[in-house]
Order: C-alpha cells, then sequence, then structure tokens
C-alpha cells in the first residue's frame, strides 16, 4: 500500500506543479519584480537541506519500489544522509524562521493604502506555507526515529512509529518539492 502511496502522491505533485504554473504564468503581469537575494550562507544550507532530501527520498523509494524494504547499502546511504539532514533541518529552522513567518499588517495601516507592499516580499505565501510544513512533516520524522532509539516502545509501537515515519517522509518530499518550485517562481519574479 505504502508503495501505491508513493506513486499516487508523485503524480499529485506533478499535476499540482502544472497547474499552479499555468496560473503564474498568467498572473505574470502583476508580477512585483525580483525578490532579494539570499546570501551565500543561506544558499549553502537550502542546497544541504535539499540534497540531503534527494538522498533520504532515493535511498528509501527506490528500494521500497523494487525490493520492499530498506536494507543493505541503501540503509547505510539512509542512515548517513539522516544525520545530515539532523544539521541542515535545524539551521534552516533557525536561518530562514524569521523571513518566513506571515506578515500582517496592524492598526490604522491595515485600512489606508499603505498596506500594499512597494518591494517583493522575500518569500511568496506558497514558498512560507511549504516552508512551515516542511518544518513540521520534519520534525515528525526525526521525532519518530529518535524515540524508537529510546527504550520505550514495544515491538508493535516500533513499527507504527515506522508507518509514520515513512508517511512523514513522503510528506516531507512532496512539500519540499513544491518548496523548491516556489523557490525558483520566486527568483523568476513570478508568484
Amino acid at each position: 500500500m505504502y508503495a501505491q502511496t508513493i506513486t499516487y502522491t508523485l503524480i499529485a505533485v506533478a499535476v499540482f506543479l502544472v497547474l499552479h504554473l499555468f496560473v503564474a504564468l498568467a498572473q505574470r503581469g502583476k508580477s512585483l519584480g525580483r525578490r532579494p537575494r539570499w546570501n551565500w550562507w543561506e544558499r549553502l544550507l537550502y542546497l544541504a537541506l535539499m540534497v540531503t532530501i534527494l538522498v533520504l527520498a532515493a535511498t528509501s523509494f527506490y528500494t521500497v519500489l523494487t525490493v520492499g524494504f530498506m536494507g543493505g547499502w541503501a540503509l547505510w546511504l539512509h542512515l548517513m544522509a539522516a544525520g545530515a539532514f539532523v544539521v541542515a533541518f535545524a539551521l534552516i529552522a533557525l536561518t530562514w524562521g524569521g523571513a518566513a513567518r506571515s506578515e500582517c499588517c496592524t492598526g490604522s495601516k491595515c485600512d489606508s493604502s499603505e498596506a500594499t507592499p512597494t518591494k517583493p516580499a522575500r518569500f511568496s505565501c506558497l514558498t512560507k506555507l511549504t516552508f512551515w510544513l516542511m518544518l513540521i512533516a520534519g520534525f515528525v520524522v526525526l521525532a519518530t526515529m529518535l524515540i524508537n532509539m529510546l527504550p520505550l516502545l514495544g515491538t508493535h509501537d516500533i513499527e507504527r512509529m515506522i508507518a509514520i515515519h515513512r508517511y512523514a517522509g513522503l510528506a516531507l518530499v512532496a512539500v519540499a518539492v513544491i518548496h523548491v518550485y516556489s523557490v525558483i517562481l520566486g527568483r523568476l519574479g513570478l508568484r
């Protein structure tokens, strides 16, 4: 059943991206221009996080779809990438959290014409939403495996945590793909 869920999720993400791209291209005249540039540290962190997510997805999805379970070299690579993911995930959460928070107008500015920004925000709404969804899914992915490492659970509960880990990982990959897409759109000046 998990293999089917992987396939259906990836198809749904592809359909969403194509539909959103049509909408973004249709609204390209309403673009606010290019978003502010990232510094080298933010680029490096983002690249590290996405590479680790790619390695984790490749090692897990490929083995589950071909063999049916993860073991051998794929499991070893998955565990190595997981360590890098923990570090990159924590640093991205700290570095990008402030810029990805929702910016709402307050006070008398909400009623005036000053409520519309004159320059583009650092991240689009889609980028902010997918950033926070990535943090939630990533936290669940990390928490389920960290809890499994403690001598608290029985065999049935460990298997349940592994199932939660799988589906949270799939959600993380799906949201990360949408996040990368939204970042690329932002770099191109589209919404």
